[in-house]
């Protein structure tokens, strides 16, 4: 079996997966192929769990690397990797739960929406230290509160769940098919038909038991450092107009 067959296989079983849990909750058809379904009114009266779209067609996967940021060194352009062309041929991006798998934001379903932009993955300023840049962002799981972490394709055609601080690995799958037909399942399973997170449960995968504590710490060090920075500029705004007097 090919890569993309493979793919397209896994995505067909995850959406067909999808749609058989939230569907009883409610369910919004858009043209072709795209569906957003789990209807929780008491989160927000357009809140629903999940949301599939319509697949892309080559031309506009070309499109839309063709304007995707910041290449890796080693390339003369982006490039998205053929494990995810395949994922896109059949969806344009997914969201489920807590998981986005991103897309071309620019293509719009009717009564669906749009994918978040497969352009977030590549921002360098999106990305911690130690993360490859030869690795391929391509989506992400939001954690309880804080934390996140980023998915990659390496070049090894694994999948990365990364912290979006730390770079920190918590989980690791063979490859975007062993990641479809198994996260997804366990992003559905998770929650309860409320779409809270079941008791017990984790809502990120693999060893990430202390990313949210790494997460709020990691948001404190920025908040301390924006406080700092926005006093030394008032400072020297003041100290320039003549207001303070320099020191020393």
């Amino acid at each position: 079996m090919t890569v993309s067959s493979s793919v397209a296989e896994a995505t067909g079983f995850a959406i067909a997966e999808i749609r058989r849990i939230l569907e009883p909750r409610g369910v919004v058809d858009g043209p072709f192929h795209a569906f957003k379904a789990g209807h929780m009114p008491d989160k927000g009266p357009a809140w629903y769990s999940a949301n599939v779209f319509n697949g892309l067609d080559d031309a506009e996967i070309d499109e839309l690397e063709a304007e995707l940021d910041f290449p890796i060194p080693e390339q003369t352009e982006a490039h998205i990797p053929a494990p995810l062309r395949a994922f896109l041929r059949v969806t344009n991006g997914l969201e489920c739960h807590a998981l986005s798998i991103y897309g071309d934001a620019a293509k719009i379903e009717h009564a669906v929406a749009a994918p978040i932009s497969l352009r977030y993955g590549q921002y360098p300023t999106e990305r911690a230290p130690d993360i490859p840049r030869t690795w391929f962002g391509f989506g992400a799981i939001n954690g309880p509160w804080a934390s996140q972490g980023l998915l990659y394709l390496t070049e090894a055609e694994e999948v990365v769940l990364a912290h979006r601080d730390t770079g920190q690995v918590g989980a690791r799958w063979h490859d975007l098919s062993d990641f479809l037909v198994s996260e997804i399942p366990r992003q559905l399973a998770v929650h309860d038909p409320d779409g809270d997170l079941r008791a017990g449960c984790a809502v990120l995968p693999g060893e990430t038991s202390d990313w949210e504590e790494i997460a709020r710490r990691a948001d404190a060090d920025r908040s301390a450092e924006t406080t700092v920075t926005t006093r030394m500029k008032r400072w020297w705004k003041k100290m320039l107009s003549g207001d303070t007097p320099p020191r020393g």
